[in-house]
């Protein structure tokens, strides 16, 4: 039986796989670079001052360091993924503009694992270019800008304004351009105000499959995490 009704077993256990995967590969990398490329010693003394640490433990710390912004990214794309295994929708790996389409709602979205992952001027770009698209190849489409980690806990859906920092100035609101929360677009996607939580829920269960476990405390830790970025309901 299957843990989501959006998704089978076997695609978020595939899913998964890869984004473990590509992290191993990512580390050897890592690896290897620390190796040849030239560090920052004045950077690693005082961190090594400032925190206490050992130079073993300053390396560890400089290549998850290396491997966490890489590791959002793959994140942003394991959402693209499920979401654009979801019937009705496509997932437009090499779209330059946008990540998803639903053809059948008329929406097309472009996912960011976090909110703070577009900085200012892209995020004006990402509007002009949702813009010309809903006047062109998208007349009468709605484009949502989804961050998956909200700057809110209760999440959001509203009319996406960036400011034009060369202007000094904000975009006009247009109803058909949108911000939206991880939460509610997975709601909005799947018509199940759950979503989201049943996938981080499911996570580690399908994980035992390819002999990847958490421990209990270690869970428990990563739940406080998540109930802190979202709110749910009892359900």
């Amino acid at each position: 039986m299957d843990l989501l009704n959006y998704i089978s077993n076997d695609q978020l256990l595939f899913l998964i796989n890869e984004i473990t995967q590509n992290s191993i590969k990512k580390k050897r990398e890592i690896d290897e670079n620390m190796k040849k490329n030239v560090l920052d010693p004045f950077s690693a003394i005082f961190e090594c001052l400032t925190f206490n640490f050992d130079f073993d433990e300053w390396v560890r710390k400089e290549k998850t360091r290396q491997i966490q912004k890489t590791m959002q990214n793959m994140v942003g794309e394991f959402h693209q993924n499920v979401l654009g295994s979801i019937p009705g929708w496509e997932n437009l790996k090499n779209g330059k503009v946008i990540d998803l389409e639903c053809r059948e709602r008329k929406i097309i979205a472009e996912v960011k694992n976090k909110h703070n992952t577009t900085k200012g001027d892209q995020k004006k770009s990402l509007y002009e270019n949702f813009e010309k698209l809903l006047n062109t190849k998208y007349i009468g489409y709605t484009a949502y800008y989804v961050e998956i980690i909200p700057n809110k806990k209760d999440g959001y859906d509203e009319e996406f304004v960036p400011s034009d920092n060369i202007l000094s100035v904000r975009k006009m609101g247009n109803p058909k351009i949108r911000k939206i929360s991880g939460q509610r677009f997975y709601e909005l996607v799947t018509g199940d105000p759950y979503a989201l939580k049943k996938l981080y829920e499911a996570i580690p269960k399908i994980s035992e499959i390819l002999g990847k476990n958490i421990s209990i405390n270690t869970r428990n830790q990563l739940n406080h995490i998540f109930n802190s970025a979202y709110s749910f309901n009892s359900n």
